[in-house]
């Protein structure tokens, strides 16, 4: 039970970094170390179902559970008290790099582990710069779900990468407010507010992004299995390079889209608390993974 309730926990936040611009899913499960039994849960979902979802049914509630909550919470934190916010998460990444770093050096580095290092910061960085122009209204017909279909493709495989963020492919096309707010907001309202026909018709417009989430998720999951089995240290030296490059794109993500929050309410106090949220949690993810270092290196002591 305890390690049902644990696992349920670390699927929330997974979830809220997958709806945050610029923050990645697959970050974070790394970081809640997660992510190799994720994938593996993911790559045998059609083949196995049942076997996947014994090992990652709760945490796949609670990856749900995390979008449910950034769609009604975290996007309020974030137009309100951008900086304490954002500068948690960056936090969250420093805190992981060290972990990942120490997996990354363990063998003899080879010129496919430094390619796969700067390939990953370069496309991070020149990702972050990437913009759409976001429409302000949205004709809703089988054009647009045969788009929202593909670029949910495309942002569900980016939300599995360690360091990519998924929504960050929806800014970049201008979809994300509706997708998010618009299509995912109003289906949750209608379900919290008992409004049958409302989440009917949500769920009939949020069907092409259910399908292309899950069609992405499943293509790229088994490709990442199989890199971890043919080369996990240039996997590894591929995920370092996505975290040194994510705090960048995170914060000019975080510049960009609140630029009017972040002038409005420029005082000391946020910066303050910002720089108080990052120490806390680089401090805390650190302590997090030693401590799972210690207690797995105990069980094979015992073993």
């Amino acid at each position: 039970m305890k390690k049902l309730i644990l696992d349920f926990l670390k699927g929330i936040p997974i979830g809220i970094a997958n709806v945050i611009p610029g923050f990645s899913g697959g970050t974070m499960a790394v970081i809640l170390n997660v992510y190799e039994r994720l994938i593996a849960a993911i790559s045998d979902i059609l083949r196995r179902p049942f076997k996947a979802l014994k090992e990652a049914g709760v945490l796949f509630l609670g990856v749900l559970a995390g979008v449910v909550i950034a769609v009604e919470l975290i996007v309020f934190l974030l137009e309100n008290f951008p900086i304490p916010t954002t500068m948690f998460f960056v936090g969250l990444i420093i805190g992981s790099i060290p972990n990942i770093r120490a997996k990354a050096g363990q063998n003899k580095i080879k010129p496919a582990d430094v390619a796969a290092f700067f390939i990953c910061v370069t496309v991070i960085i020149v990702f972050s710069f990437i913009k759409g122009k976001t429409p302000s209204a949205v004709d809703y017909d089988f054009k647009i779900a045969l788009l929202i279909f593909f670029l949910s493709v495309i942002a569900a495989a980016a939300m599995i990468i360690p360091g990519v963020s998924g929504s960050l492919v929806f800014l970049a096309f201008g979809y994300y407010d509706f997708i998010w707010k618009d299509l995912m907001g109003n289906f949750i309202n209608a379900v919290i507010g008992f409004n049958i026909s409302g989440a009917v018709n949500g769920f009939v417009r949020l069907l092409p992004f259910i399908l292309g989430v899950a069609a992405g998720i499943i293509l790229i999951a088994k490709a990442i299995k199989f890199l971890f089995a043919k080369r996990p240290q240039t996997v590894y030296y591929a995920i370092f390079g996505l975290l040194i490059a994510s705090p960048f794109a995170i914060i000019y993500g975080m510049y960009r889209e609140y630029r009017t929050e972040i002038i409005e309410n420029n005082g000391f106090w946020e910066w303050a608390v910002g720089v108080l949220a990052i120490t806390a949690s680089a401090y805390l993810v650190n302590y997090l993974s030693r401590f799972d270092e210690k207690k797995n290196n105990g069980a094979e002591e015992k073993s």
